[in-house]
């Protein structure tokens, strides 16, 4: 059996799906019912278990919950992460650096459909990414230059 440890904080359930962007395996957490922690997204190295990077790209406010009961999906080409918080009303776009899996919030914008994120609504149009929640577009300048 492989390396096992806790990818998640005290009070955090985790979502159920992952999505492997190259060489490590991303999910988001607080997957369910809402809690009192942030939502975290987890980056986890294929090659080396023990190479684990946590991002909370929403900081709660005090008396606001986090959830989210799908998960993110990933853009592996541009190395960035798409989920959001259905219990801050907020989505959002994490970078991840494919060698080291450190990250970085891209972006945070308010969100207020229940919506399935998925990769299949992730669309290249012109350099921009739209994102198709519900049939409202969301579109936000990409920072790789157009090919």
């Amino acid at each position: 059996m492989g390396d096992q440890f806790h990818i998640s904080t005290p009070g955090q359930p985790i979502a159920g799906h992952v999505e492997i962007p190259g060489d490590w395996v991303v999910l988001t957490t607080n997957g369910g019912n809402p809690v009192d922690v942030p939502m975290s997204v987890v980056a986890i190295s294929q090659a080396d278990g023990s190479k684990v990077a946590t991002l909370d790209p929403i900081p709660l406010e005090s008396g606001q919950q986090s959830n989210y009961y799908a998960h993110g999906t990933v853009d592996p080409e541009n190395n960035r992460i798409y989920s959001m918080d259905a219990g801050v009303h907020k989505s959002f776009a994490v970078d991840i650096d494919p060698s080291t899996g450190n990250m970085s919030v891209a972006w945070v914008d308010p969100q207020w459909r229940q919506s399935y994120i998925t990769r299949s609504i992730l669309l290249l149009y012109h350099c921009h990414i739209a994102m198709v929640l519900h049939g409202v577009w969301h579109t936000v300048q990409i920072t790789k230059e157009c090919m």
